[in-house]
């Protein structure tokens, strides 16, 4: 009970958890253009494949023509001695069916893809849209933590200027206490009372101003930054550092 208590995570507010499931959104249509890509990439391949297989044999049938033109040219000029070459018909016939095999299996790969190639340009398309409206809805948790920032400066600041005034006020008291010792003939009051304003004012003016240096809102800058490329690269939950 004691660990699920501890790990037990906040709620989301409004926009984390609009980029939260903004994010998951992209994550189920990444997955899908992911299985429809597949099939795509097979039937691509099969084309290739079968461009090359009827290259090849369109390339040997005309092999097969030009040699046997070839064979008949040099009987011709012997003058016709012997047999006259015969065609390699076998061979052929061959590589013929393999230009008509190639040429089916071309036509088939190519109306599949078709069919298969819109709803990839579909999910691929949704998937562009929602990596596009991604800055937006992280600029929305920007926008929160900003409020949430600040927020907590005007609670600071609050309590910073509680603390000056408190501290002010310290030492307006012990001055005019002083200066009224001092009317009273009372000067080793008097002197201590102003040994005291002095330390006082001493540690006062050595407080660091409230203002930041420029080095540290440039570190907080790459935070910031840090934080946006975490927000924007799937970490909903991420936290400035």
């Amino acid at each position: 009970m004691l660990t699920a208590l501890k790990t037990r995570q906040p709620p989301l507010s409004s926009a984390r958890a609009a980029l939260a499931d903004h994010l998951a959104t992209i994550a189920a249509q990444a997955g899908a253009a992911e299985r429809l890509r597949r099939p795509v990439d097979v039937l691509k391949a099969r084309i290739e494949a079968a461009e090359t297989a009827q290259r090849e044999a369109r390339a040997e049938c005309s092999r097969l023509i030009d040699e046997h033109a070839n064979a008949l040219s040099a009987w011709a000029s012997d003058g016709g001695k012997g047999s006259e070459p015969a065609a390699r018909e076998l061979e052929r016939t061959a590589a013929i069916a393999k230009a008509e095999s190639a040429i089916q299996a071309l036509d088939a790969a190519r109306k599949a893809l078709a069919e298969v190639e819109t709803p990839l340009e579909e999910a691929q398309k949704k998937l562009a849209k929602l990596h596009a409206d991604t800055p937006g809805t992280v600029l929305s948790v920007m926008a929160e933590l900003a409020d949430d920032a600040l927020e907590t400066l005007e609670a600071v600041r609050r309590d910073a200027a509680a603390a000056d005034a408190r501290v002010r006020g310290l030492i307006r008291l012990l001055k005019e206490q002083a200066e009224l010792k001092r009317k009273d003939a009372a000067p080793e009051t008097a002197a201590v009372l102003f040994r005291l304003v002095e330390q006082i004012n001493g540690k006062f003016d050595k407080l660091k101003p409230a203002a930041p240096t420029n080095a540290e809102v440039g570190d907080d800058q790459k935070r910031w930054v840090r934080l946006m490329d975490q927000l924007a690269g799937g970490d909903a939950m991420a936290q400035i550092e």
